[in-house]
């Protein structure tokens, strides 16, 4: 099937059908997700994106980004002009055209009958991460749960769960929590709780605050409480 044709099967069915049976979904008119994309609850895809060979966890959006061969966690904000694995091209063969290595023809034709060089490495996103506009990632990256990403830079190294990076390339400015903090919350894995337990706590999310270990365990006993009382 031809790229431009698969564009209005996604445009006209695909798009609807996930609005119809995945509660929340939303995508804008204007982009395009490959056949193979993996969609979930409440996600949101605004106008400009296109994705490939993509999986999104619940609440994340993306805003005018271009994402390719990527597994991407629960409540992520993507900014607008992401661009995340995109591919790359060989710099210790005499030529990085892919004509001389890559049997896919992507410019049109090739001069090989098979893959001379690696196909893309898959980038793997945690959860809850915050990237902020027009950020590149290299292909084959992970960022940890709960990392921040600012405007602008250029990720070429993996990046551990809940750091502040920025820069090109980016560069650790700050961890967001104590280390004992960090391991409380990826031990807790808030990102799973049910849409409940979420709801009931959401002001505690909201309160901004010095946040320690005796709050965090609080927190946790709470949607402890609360999955007991569903259960």
């Amino acid at each position: 099937m031809s790229l431009i044709p698969d564009k209005l099967m996604w445009l006209l069915f695909r798009r609807r059908f996930h609005a119809k049976n995945i509660e929340g979904f939303w995508a804008h008119w204007n982009t395009y997700a490959a056949p193979g994309c993996k969609f979930a609850p409440y996600n949101r895809i605004y106008q400009g994106t296109i994705l490939g060979r993509v999986s999104l966890g619940r609440f994340t959006y993306l805003t005018n980004s271009k994402i390719g061969f990527s597994k991407i966690g629960a409540f992520c904000s993507i900014g607008p002009n992401t661009m995340i694995g995109l591919g790359s091209h060989p710099v210790n063969l005499l030529s990085t055209h892919p004509a001389f290595y890559e049997k896919n023809k992507l410019p049109g034709m090739s001069f090989v009958s098979e893959d001379k060089f690696p196909g893309s490495a898959e980038t793997i996103i945690g959860n809850d991460v915050w990237i902020g506009a027009n950020v590149l990632i290299r292909d084959g990256v992970s960022i940890g749960d709960g990392a921040v990403i600012a405007a602008g830079a250029v990720v070429t190294k993996n990046i551990q769960p809940y750091a502040i990076v920025a820069g090109v390339p980016a560069k650790l400015v700050r961890y967001r929590f104590s280390d004992e903090i960090i391991q409380e919350l990826l031990d807790w894995k808030w990102w799973d709780l049910s849409m409940a337990a979420l709801k009931n706590m959401a002001e505690d999310f909201s309160i901004a605050g010095d946040w320690n270990f005796e709050k965090i365990q609080k927190l946790k006993h709470k949607a402890i409480g609360l999955a007991s009382l569903s259960a």
